[in-house]
């Protein structure tokens, strides 16, 4: 019988919890009380626009001459790692939220457990700044009980193609560990070259669509002189031939095959 009346409280409560969270959003951006930059769980603040901002920088920096470098942390577990103390403090003292709304929102989190299993030149001062700066991270991180997950972070420098030779080779210190750079990077689904030419991405999604429109044809028409073709190596045969275009006809950040 509890059981049922579990299964008949869940859509009342999800109903009450949207209508929660949208007087919240609505009260934050009201008087301006979110980050300018945070991305995720805001109308015009998503994925998409995060990954826009990234690229509109670096190639701004490239435009400009300068050496751009794209550093992606990664958080072990962030959901289930927040403190539920510091965030309810938080509330109070950078939100503003007391009385009985803070206690409405505590009651969601008090008396609730988790459990988890933790285990000289100019490029160099640059990468000493960089490392200084992930230190001021971690150690935001470590004050709010958040974890960096080293093992998954990634380093990318970005240049034009005509100065590719000129990027740095060497590690980067993320906390304890030496992080080496890498030529491609996926960020928020999207595959981000060092000379920002989106080769890689391109790549990819068309290969990705050619499998998966190939497929289609195959099961609306259910050909048996076409079914020997669907197969795992013919779709990394025609991936192959498109790097091969692409390394020959390489897109530029403007988009134009040919400037």
């Amino acid at each position: 019988m509890s059981d049922r009346i579990d299964r008949y409280l869940i859509c009342p409560s999800k109903l009450l919890e949207r209508i929660a969270a949208k007087q919240l959003i609505a009260y934050l951006e009201k008087f301006a009380l979110l980050p300018r930059l945070q991305s995720a769980y805001r109308i015009g603040h998503s994925s998409e626009t995060a990954v826009l901002k990234v690229l509109s920088d670096i190639l701004l920096g490239i435009d400009a001459g300068d050496l751009s470098a794209l550093v992606l942390l990664h958080l072990s577990a962030a959901f289930d790692t927040v403190d539920h103390h510091i965030l309810v403090q938080h509330q109070k003292h950078s939100y503003c939220i007391t009385g009985f709304v803070r206690q409405w929102f505590q009651s969601y989190l008090v008396g609730r457990r988790q459990f988890v299993r933790t285990g000289p030149s100019a490029t160099l001062e640059l990468q000493n700044i960089i490392a200084i700066c992930i230190d001021d991270v971690a150690r935001w991180m470590r004050s709010n009980r958040l974890q960096l997950n080293t093992a998954k972070t990634e380093v990318l420098w970005s240049l034009s193609s005509r100065r590719l030779h000129l990027l740095p080779v060497l590690p980067i210190r993320v906390g304890t560990d030496q992080v080496m750079p890498v030529s491609v990077v996926c960020n928020l689904g999207i595959y981000m070259d060092d000379d920002v030419s989106m080769r890689s991405h391109v790549s990819k999604t068309v290969a990705a669509l050619f499998c998966v429109n190939f497929g289609v044809f195959i099961a609306q028409f259910r050909a048996p002189f076409f079914s020997h073709w669907f197969r795992p190596s013919f779709c990394s045969g025609w991936t192959m031939v498109m790097q091969r275009w692409l390394a020959f006809h390489p897109i530029s950040p403007s988009g134009c095959s040919r400037c």
